[in-house]
């Protein structure tokens, strides 16, 4: 894993008349986030249990109409009955398992980051008012991924083989974008009370969130078997569910 990361700012203010009524500022910087410890950690067998699913093939337990139906305890021992009956831990699994410190594995992890482009203008009206417009776009990327492709393989104490997932950044599918332009004005009315307002025009797109409230961050998908994957279906580009178009304020 890396653990820096090149994170510059840069910034200038221009006043073209010298005067202070007006000013042109502009900005460059890229912003690096730490590592995740749920994403670093995600391979390692401590605190994290092994994951195995299987379908469940037997005679319907409660079926839709049932007099009498068997409580869950009762429900559970004979799922488990007929588990245990039919091979246990040797039924085909449904999908790849979850087993830390075989698969998934930690690839060469490096921290997200975005870059940032900001350029504004104010204009000052003597002591009392003043506008001003700003506009600043940003570019996500080492988004953290889930990348497996056929013939990638791993086995596990007892000689099984799974598909093996590595988890490392992805620059080349995931795409996140930010572009949005704020207009503000204030005015002073005396020596205690100002009024102004603002807007924000803004756009936050892509096809991939990143992150989620919940979950924090999110691994990218689309590197999972990527030749069984569309774009269009699995990961279709357009506005992220974190967008929102306008927002203002007065006071």
């Amino acid at each position: 894993m890396t653990q820096s990361a090149f994170s510059p700012r840069l910034g200038v203010v221009f006043d073209p008349t010298g005067t202070g009524d007006w000013s042109v500022t502009g900005s460059v910087a890229r912003y690096v986030s730490a590592i995740s410890n749920n994403v670093a950690d995600a391979s390692s067998a401590a605190g994290n249990p092994q994951t195995r699913q299987y379908v469940y093939r037997g005679p319907n337990i409660n079926p839709i109409g049932t007099a009498n139906p068997v409580t869950s305890d009762v429900a559970i021992r004979q799922l488990f009955d007929w588990y245990n009956a039919n091979g246990g831990s040797t039924l085909p699994l449904n999908g790849a398992p979850t087993i830390p410190g075989v698969t998934p594995l930690i690839g060469d992890l490096k921290s997200p980051s975005n870059w940032e482009y900001a350029t504004g203008v104010n204009r000052q009206f003597g002591a009392r008012a003043a506008v001003r417009a700003d506009f600043i776009y940003r570019d996500y990327g080492d988004f953290y991924a889930d990348i497996a492709n056929p013939g990638s393989r791993a086995q596990d104490a007892e000689g099984r083989s799974y598909d093996l997932v590595t988890i490392a950044n992805d620059n080349d599918l995931a795409f996140r974008r930010y572009a949005g332009l704020t207009l503000q004005a204030t005015y002073r009315l005396d020596t205690v009370v100002d009024v102004g307002g603002n807007y924000t025009l803004s756009r936050n797109w892509g096809n991939f969130e990143g992150e989620s409230v919940n979950n924090g961050p999110l691994r990218f998908e689309g590197l999972r078997f990527p030749e069984y994957r569309q774009a269009s279906w699995n990961y279709p580009s357009g506005d992220l569910s974190t967008d929102q178009r306008h927002a203002h304020a007065s006071g």
